[in-house]
């Protein structure tokens, strides 16, 4: 035998399975080899688990019981759940059966609700290490359509494996029971007597135990339904499909590697900046054990799940699992939650604490968004904006007056786009834009409003369920971010059930994310969102920044005073104010003509009350609290020692909103959700500047940005009060209001272009 592969090597040796099988016979089988099947082909393989042959005999005898009219226990036949219960498979076996394949490269792992068996789908290239076999194309001699794939030779186990993984003559009819046909043909009549003789008896019920419930998240409250803006309607449909994206348990050393990854490829200064890691590096770094993901999915397999897929690092499990089981799986009750103001949005939340048994509970750092509620954007749709200098370079009359791509183009320095080489493109360069329930778009919108503001605005890829629909935030992203950069790819990841977390394991299972992410999604820090929900965001905003992935996130439409309002304490914005991600704030026009820009007084800004002052940032942080202008608010409304944010800004506010094509008709919409795709869309232009030359990208922009401030046009004035009495106030340099302030490309492009990776190196994680 050959030697076993890496993910094998302590199972001991190979052992040939189904031994007393041939191998396939040209001469005597219907079936005809063909060539080997493609290495990249999915196979469907079905393992079956070894049932002890105690428990083998015992459903044997239960079966006899149930099934014979003379027994006491005829017709108490045994649930699903009993079944598996009396064949008491050991959760071991199928875990260590299901981390072997996973470690040999299956896509996906699926447990039968009674444990005994596996549904595993991988390539046949790694079905073909898995097993040490040869897979090979076969098709019906007869019926030449029908093809299969099987092995060509005998398929073989390591040997812990194989602990863990089933004629030729006639009879002739008789009276009574014979082998040819039984007992013979069926007596409708004389059956329907016989059966209602019979009697039923309840069945009992059965129990299991993996230690005592540990309520999860415990320092997020239960929905309240006095400051929430979402309804809790009736409980969720049992039957109704749902998907938990369950984030696993880094360790704390491997997470403070990754963090250390991170900030030195991101570091412009750093002899390792641009040597970003691949995405089976980053899986290396955080070494999650196989145990831990295969332990986790076994469990909600066993409780009922349909489908539980790893995600490429080892550290996050997508469950698809019905309603009822995952209320068992979790010991809570789920609810179907209806936002107050955007009335299509429906998502399904818990409406009690959830929690997890203690072994599974060792394993898991949440399940994400049980306990969430998004914060949907307000509607600000404005019809008519400020009188204006500018011309409306858009042929829609409802442009006037309004911001258009030509206003962005102007204020920010854009290459003129009736140059030939505004719309090169470097093949490996891309750009996205996340949108969430209801928020779709329509091709007809987009064609009207590039025909008609003279860009070119497609999208060339859609990840996630396609909803022919059109939505407003989702249409003021794309046209806007592809006003900016035309030429750049852009690809649309829609998730359905407002879940962040879906959204970063979404990116982070790609081969080859987009570089560059615009996000308009967020929260306040503490409304609804624990600290663990938030470091595990952070931690995936820390992958995707060192494989060299830029992220930005709309810094919030609320001020500094968030979703709940400013009591006595502002309400910092989340993920805005992540240490790991890029915030864009808002600002408007301080005059009737494009030019200086003032802080829009609603755009979010302030100091996280969670993360501290990361190191890229102290210095400028210190510089703005020592400046008398900067005209502080109190002391004890907001976090001294907390990350500020927005890091930068783009126009966004009320005075002149962009103009937007949504439903075929041209109107004005705010907000940072327009300021985030505007500068998202500037920074995949520098990407590709920097791919045209063989550099690398990017990456996590943060650390570039405050080490070249001169890329930026300086806000001065305004405070993000949101109309209210304390704000944080705009002043030269860097503030919490809007950043080190709007882009200013040209300059940004000498900047990038001026940084590169040293010569490449081994990157030791």
């Amino acid at each position: 035998t050959s030697a076993l592969p890496a993910f094998a090597l302590v199972l001991g040796d190979w052992v040939q399975q189904e031994a007393e099988v041939p191998v396939h016979n040209t001469g005597t089988s219907s079936w005809v080899r063909l060539s080997r099947a493609d290495p990249d082909k999915l196979v469907r393989l079905t393992v079956a688990l070894r049932v002890d042959a105690d428990r083998r005999d015992e459903l044997e005898r239960v079966l006899l019981e149930v099934s014979d009219p003379d027994h006491l226990r005829y017709g108490k036949h045994l649930s699903q759940d009993q079944v598996t219960e009396l064949l008491a498979v050991p959760a071991a076996r199928t875990a260590d059966t299901v981390a072997y394949f996973q470690a040999a490269g299956a896509r996906k792992v699926e447990t039968a609700p009674n444990g005994d068996m596996l549904t595993v789908t991988m390539p046949v290239v790694s079905a073909e290490a898995a097993l040490k076999t040869e897979l090979h194309e076969f098709h019906h001699s007869e019926h030449a359509k029908v093809q299969i794939v099987r092995a060509g030779a005998p398929y073989y186990l390591p040997a812990s494996g194989t602990n863990n993984a089933g004629g030729r003559h006639g009879f002739t009819a008789v009276k009574g029971w014979d082998a040819a046909t039984g007992f013979g043909t069926p007596d409708f009549e004389a059956l329907s007597g016989l059966v209602m003789t019979t009697k039923h008896h309840d069945a009992p019920k059965s129990a299991g135990g993996l230690g005592q419930w540990v309520q999860q998240e415990a320092e997020v409250p239960v929905h309240n339904p006095e400051t929430s803006s979402w309804v809790r309607l009736s409980r969720a449909s049992p039957d109704k499909m749902m998907t938990l994206t369950v984030a696993l348990r880094i360790d704390a050393d491997r997470r403070d590697q990754l963090e250390r990854v991170l900030l030195e490829v991101s570091d412009p200064d750093h002899q390792r900046y641009g040597q970003h890691l691949s995405q089976e590096q980053v899986t290396e770094l955080l070494a999650v054990p196989a145990v831990r993901a295969a332990e986790t999915a076994a469990y909600f397999q066993a409780a009922g799940a349909r489908k539980v897929e790893t995600a490429p690092n080892g550290d996050m499990l997508t469950v698809t699992i019905p309603v009822v089981s995952a209320e068992a799986a979790m010991h809570m009750e789920l609810h179907e939650f209806q936002h107050s103001e955007h009335t299509r949005a429906q998502i399904v939340r818990a409406g009690a604490p959830y929690y997890l048994p203690a072994k599974i509970a060792e394993h898991v750092s949440m399940v994400g968004e049980l306990l969430q509620f998004p914060r949907l954007v307000p509607k600000k749709v404005i019809s008519v904006g400020s009188p204006v200098k500018w011309a409306n370079s858009c042929d829609a009359r409802g442009c006037a007056n309004l911001v258009t791509p030509s206003v962005i183009a102007q204020r920010y320095k854009l290459p003129d786009q009736t140059l030939p080489e505004a719309h090169q493109a470097h093949t490996s360069n891309s750009m996205a834009v996340a949108e969430f329930q209801g928020q779709f778009w329509k091709q007809s919108d987009l064609d009207g409003f590039g025909k008609s503001c003279h860009r070119d605005v497609s999208v060339a890829k859609t990840i996630g369920d396609e909803k022919p629909s059109g939505g407003i935030e989702s249409e003021l992203d794309i046209e806007y971010i592809k006003a900016v950069a035309p030429e750049i790819p852009l690809t649309v990841i829609y998730n359905g059930q407002f879940s962040l977390l879906k959204w970063a394991n979404q990116i982070s299972s790609m081969a080859h994310p987009p570089l560059v992410h615009s996000v308009s999604y967020g929260n306040d820090e503490k409304q609804q969102t624990s600290t663990q929900y938030m470091y595990t965001c952070n931690t995936a905003f820390m992958k995707a920044g060192a494989r060299g992935i830029s992220i930005l996130f709309a810094s919030g439409d609320q001020g500094v005073c968030g979703r709940e309002g400013c009591g006595s304490h502002f309400n910092p914005d989340f993920p805005a104010a992540s240490p790991y991600i890029t915030a864009v704030g808002g600002t408007d026009f301080e005059g009737d003509d494009i030019g200086p820009e003032t802080t829009w007084s609603s755009g979010g800004g302030g100091f996280s009350d969670t993360f501290g002052i990361p190191s890229w940032q102290a210095d400028a942080v210190a510089a703005y609290k020592q400046l008398p202008d900067a005209n502080l608010p109190p002391q004890r409304m907001w976090n001294n020692t907390g990350r500020g944010y927005p890091d930068v800004a783009a126009l966004g506010g009320l005075k002149n909103p962009y103009c937007v094509n949504v439903g075929g008709t041209f109107e004005g919409v705010a907000g940072t959700s327009a300021s985030c795709p505007v500068v998202a869309g500037i920074f995949a232009k520098l990407n590709g500047l920097r791919l045209a030359q063989g550099m690398s990208p990017l990456g996590f922009l943060n650390p570039f940005i405050y080490k070249n401030p001169s890329g930026f046009q300086d806000v001065t004035s305004g405070t993000n009060s949101a109309g209210g009495e304390n704000g944080f106030t705009a002043v030269k340099g860097w503030d919490a209001a809007t950043g080190f302030g709007t882009p200013d490309f040209e300059a940004l492009s000498g900047l990038v272009m001026g940084i590169q990776a040293l010569e490449e190196t081994t990157l030791v994680v």
